[in-house]
């Protein structure tokens, strides 16, 4: 993984987390700085051994220990049962050991079925929710599956914007997830999509992390991949979110470009929140 690459996409993240508006506004309105978020982005841009750490454990570079016992995580796809079950009691962990409010959601029958859930609740508006979630799960079916970047790499960032973000006020309620049974159908992110959708919660943005360590044919670039605008309802919101990020990266002078991609990409995560609006 591209680790610097992978730190300056999480710490322009962990930034947007931070200034996500109550209302979202035009996409050209100029974004003012704020001390409390440039203190926080200084605070996370410190280096990259926390995703390192994550990483090695969901990777199973090095043995975990949950529940008093030690094991390696060889594989983390939905259906691997004991390796899937530790990756998630480590998530789980990792999130409480950062004062994180942590629980596990089943969709499904099997051990390996459930999504992890972090909550840091909102101070001012805590029923309006930003989510930031990525798939815990990874492919193939049988045999060693590390999945460093597809999507332990969106796992570790999910970690240390927790870290980072625990401790701190925010206005709305901020929920990390991390979602299984991307690989086979989405299951995870279904769920708890309907799940929302019938209980009327009021999720205001949406960000999913997969893949955050890719390094393509270009260096220092942070895609982004949304609806184009005036497409379905909601896409125009797409684009403000977008152009947040864009503006965020300037404004706290980031060493990274957002490119921004109107492709409506419908095979990960975000498409389930979608359609369920």
């Amino acid at each position: 993984m591209r680790r610097w690459r992978a730190a300056l996409a999480v710490v322009g993240l962990l930034a947007l987390c931070a200034v996500v508006p109550a209302a979202l506004p035009a996409a050209t309105t100029a974004l003012t700085p704020e001390a409390g978020v440039a203190a926080l982005v200084d605070e996370a841009a410190g280096g990259t051994a926390d995703l390192e750490d994550s990483l090695r454990h969901l990777t199973g570079v090095v043995t975990t220990t949950v529940d008093g016992r030690t094991r390696r995580i060889w594989t983390r796809h939905a259906d691997s049962g004991t390796p899937v079950v530790t990756a998630q009691q480590y998530v789980h962990g990792r999130l409480q050991a950062f004062g994180v409010k942590a629980s596990f959601q089943r969709y499904g029958d099997g051990a390996g079925r459930r999504n992890v859930v972090g909550e840091i609740r909102g101070s001012l508006e805590p029923a309006r929710v930003v989510l930031i979630s990525a798939h815990l799960d990874d492919m193939p079916a049988s045999g060693p599956a590390p999945g460093a970047d597809d999507n332990g790499s969106g796992c570790a960032a999910l970690l240390y914007l927790a870290k980072h973000l625990a401790g701190h006020r925010f206005d709305r309620t901020l929920r990390f997830v991390f979602f299984g049974g991307e690989e086979i159908g989405a299951q995870g992110s279904a769920f708890a999509a309907e799940r929302s959708r019938r209980a009327g919660e009021d999720i205001v943005a949406v960000l999913n992390v997969d893949a955050v360590g890719w390094n393509g044919r270009e260096t220092r670039v942070l895609e982004v991949h949304r609806r184009q605008a005036g497409t379905a309802p909601g896409s125009g919101d797409d684009l403000v979110i977008a152009k947040l990020l864009e503006q965020v990266v300037t404004t706290y002078d980031m060493d990274i470009r957002v490119s921004d991609k109107a492709d409506a990409l419908s095979w990960r995560d975000h498409a389930s929140l979608r359609s369920q609006g």
